[in-house]
């Protein structure tokens, strides 16, 4: 059930995107904010975590500049917490592709330590 849901909305979320990205802000605040669209939001936000870690270790570096250094014990429900009230704090930001404002919110919330 969950899972036809999850794709479900996946497809809906998809299809009502007039650019070529799939997920902007305010879609992703809107699935942060219903608990049944929630881990989709969830899994969105993990795999954005992990897309970016990826990319980090390969090129040693970040493309557009955007690091975050989360701590061991984050849980996904608090990365969750922190683009949920970046995306809150940023009405104006929302119309552009989720991914990277979720880069952005945990690059305030976790910023990379200098070297």
């Amino acid at each position: 059930m969950l899972k036809k849901l999850a794709a479900t909305l996946l497809i809906a979320l998809c299809a009502s995107s007039a650019s070529a990205d799939f997920l902007d802000g305010t879609q992703l605040l809107r699935a942060l904010r219903d608990p049944q669209a929630l881990p989709f939001a969830d899994g969105y936000i993990a795999g954005v975590v992990d897309r970016s870690r990826a990319v980090t270790r390969l090129s040693n570096n970040t493309p557009d500049g955007l690091c975050f250094n989360l701590p061991g014990e984050v849980t996904v429900a608090q990365l969750t917490s922190v683009v949920s009230q970046w995306l809150d704090g940023h009405p104006q930001e929302r119309r552009y592709n989720a991914s990277g404002l979720v880069r952005v919110a945990l690059s305030e919330a976790f910023p990379c330590k200098p070297l």
